[in-house]
Formats: structure tokens, C-alpha cells, sequence
């Protein structure tokens, strides 16, 4: 008889919830931008752009390690089975 193997992975992953959506918003609008208009190059204010949207987007949408499970199952476990698992809490 196989029994049911779980293989705990962790993995990165951001969470885009609309509270955070509205804190990046938030965290931008507060930003003064001087220095994107001090730059007369264009290369250098892409350069100076992206570096302030990527650290508002770092502290807005942070990286958090969640838990995946995976689950082999055996051959004899029906649909019924695996309908009725899905119900219960482990």
C-alpha cells in the first residue's frame, strides 16, 4: 500500500495586496523627484528613475518565504477522497 508523501518547499514571493498597492502609491507621491529633473541626460535619468521606483517597490511589496507543499498521491485515493481532504484542515 503507498501512502501520501508531502515535500515541504519554501519559495520568495511578494504579496500585491491593495493595501500595499496603496502604500507604493503613497510612498511615490511623497517623493520630491529633484532629481530626476537636476539630469540632462537621458540614460542617467532612467538610471536615477528606476533606482527610486525600485526602492519604494522593495519596501512597498517585500519579499516573504512562503511554505509549498506538495503531495503524491497513491493510485486508490478516488476523487470523492480528495474532494472530501480538501475540506478538512490539516
Amino acid at each position: 500500500m503507498k501512502t501520501i508523501v508531502r515535500k515541504c518547499k519554501k519559495i520568495k514571493s511578494r504579496k500585491y495586496s491593495e493595501k500595499c498597492k496603496e502604500k507604493f502609491v503613497c510612498l511615490l507621491n511623497k517623493e520630491s523627484w529633484q532629481e530626476l529633473f537636476q539630469t540632462s541626460e537621458v540614460n542617467s535619468t532612467l538610471h536615477v528613475f528606476m533606482d527610486i521606483f525600485g526602492y519604494y517597490f522593495t519596501i512597498a511589496f517585500p519579499y516573504k518565504l512562503i511554505n509549498l507543499s506538495k503531495t503524491y498521491n497513491s493510485k486508490w485515493i478516488t476523487k470523492g477522497i480528495k474532494i472530501s481532504s480538501k475540506k478538512c484542515v490539516f
